[in-house]
């Protein structure tokens, strides 16, 4: 995988769809700029995370 840069704003929105299985509505921003990263899907018109960002988050630990 060709290395994908987040901003924080994506990177917070990818990481709390994984952590809480959840979906998020196509007109937010972030949303739609992940989407075009390849790294969240539609799902019945919602956006979800997808393996390749489940990929991404796995290679790129939080440290907290």
């Amino acid at each position: 995988m060709s290395r994908i840069e987040l901003s924080d704003d994506e990177f917070a929105m990818l990481n709390w769809l994984r952590e809480f299985n959840s979906f998020a509505a196509v007109e937010d921003e972030t949303v739609r700029s992940l989407l075009g990263k390849s790294l969240l899907v539609l799902e019945n018109s919602a956006a979800v995370i997808s393996q390749a960002g489940i990929k991404w988050l796995d290679s790129h630990p939080i440290f907290w």
